[in-house]
């Protein structure tokens, strides 16, 4: 199966998911709060046409001892009252990793891939105490 990423807009921060249609207009397909912002890279398609990727906000709310949460991955299954959003993974800020900046790479089993700049087991790096990141995959 080859990757494919979808052309879209997103905006950082309580973004919405976009299509761009044959004549250069947008469609809005889902607003993220208060399921998770800060979707900052582009989204992956399966090979059944859900679209994939990560916020940097949301999920766990509190984790990171605030009120936005330590991001997610989910999926978004198109049907026929619009989009479904679908949270597959909270982050949790520890050894999971926190707030991912970058999309997540599908194989041909379905599972996801993906990277955060924080958390970990790793404290070196970080002056803060706040971890490396890690790698993760998750499996829908």
């Amino acid at each position: 199966m080859a990757l494919r990423v979808v052309d879209v807009a997103v905006v950082a921060r309580f973004s919405s998911c976009r299509r761009r249609g044959i004549a250069g207009t947008f469609t809005t397909l889902y607003s993220f709060p208060p399921d998770g912002g800060g979707s900052y890279a582009p989204l992956t398609i399966d090979a059944v046409g859900n679209l994939n990727g990560t916020t940097s906000y949301g999920g766990q709310l509190g984790c990171d001892g605030g009120s936005f949460g330590c991001g997610n991955v989910f999926k978004l299954t198109s049907g026929s009252g619009g989009w479904t959003y679908s949270w597959l993974y909270n982050f949790t800020g520890g050894s999971d990793g926190g707030f991912p900046v970058a999309g997540v790479t599908l194989d041909a089993n379905g599972n996801l891939y993906g990277t955060t700049p924080f958390g970990g087991t790793s404290y070196s790096c970080s002056a803060y105490g706040i971890g490396c990141g890690v790698v993760f995959r998750v499996m829908p």
